[in-house]
């Protein structure tokens, strides 16, 4: 469970996607900004330029700008060292049993 197959940088911003998506299903917070911490550079950048060379990233970048668009929102993204993201603390604290 949790496991998808994918690169982690379109999974990142999948994620992003179906957050963003959420937001915009709220009328009250159509034509805001939305300043969003990411701690992939790949993404973060993606997202500022709103372009990639990777095809993948690029179905995805034209999914967020038809939800931008529709919500009339404008993304900040802003890129963060992952050891500073308090969002990723349930994900670094599990450690593997040692099957030696």
């Amino acid at each position: 469970p949790g496991k998808q197959s994918g690169h982690i940088n379109v999974l990142e911003l999948v994620a992003f996607f179906n957050y963003f998506r959420s937001l915009a299903a709220f009328s009250d917070r159509h034509g805001h900004r939305l300043l969003h911490v990411l701690d992939s550079r790949v993404c973060a950048c993606v997202l500022s330029k709103g372009r990639s060379s990777s095809k993948l990233l690029n179905r995805v970048l034209r999914r967020i700008l038809g939800v931008s668009l529709a919500a009339d929102f404008y993304v900040i993204p802003l890129w963060t060292i992952s050891g500073w993201n308090f969002a990723d603390a349930g994900s670094r604290t599990f450690c593997p049993a040692d099957n030696t």
